[in-house]
């Protein structure tokens, strides 16, 4: 993966500092194109698992009907931000992310990405219960795999 050179190298993350950003923050927003050229943005849940970030959601409407063919993405968080009204300035951290967006089809798979979203934000409920979830609710559910080609995190103090 690519860890792209910031022009302000001096706030750049290392890539363990990125992914415990992305481990800690809650949600992101996912863009990408359709077909027609439409750009969308979507504020998203979402987990990491090696070098590929897992997105869910239902098997109806536009996310789903997009992204039914891999495509280009962007995957951005921001955490953290602070206004300096004194200095016209704001403390923040961010990642960016981007790679190839593609609907997960293979159930072994299927299984690492939902099982690292519940990991992410189900750690208090039993194992057993995360398995009956898994097996009753992911027939109805869409999961994505944005493999991260390139990854940027940065933090402005």
């Amino acid at each position: 993966m690519l860890m792209k050179t910031l022009r302000r190298a001096d706030r750049a993350l290392s890539e363990e500092d990125t992914r415990k950003l992305l481990d800690r923050c809650p949600w992101g927003t996912l863009s990408y194109a359709d077909d027609a050229g439409t750009l969308h943005s979507i504020p998203i849940s979402f987990a990491v698992s090696g070098d590929n970030l897992y997105l869910h959601g239902g098997k109806a409407g536009t996310k789903w009907e997009t992204l039914q063919k891999p495509r280009a993405a962007t995957f951005v968080v921001a955490t953290d931000v602070k206004a300096d009204p004194d200095e016209f300035t704001t403390a923040f951290l961010s990642v960016v992310l981007s790679g190839t967006i593609e609907l997960v089809s293979d159930e072994d798979e299927r299984r690492t990405g939902f099982f690292a979203l519940l990991g992410k934000y189900c750690s208090t409920v039993a194992a057993e219960k995360c398995e009956d979830y898994f097996r009753k609710g992911s027939p109805y559910a869409g999961l994505w795999r944005l493999h991260i080609e390139c990854m940027t995190g940065k933090r402005h103090e």
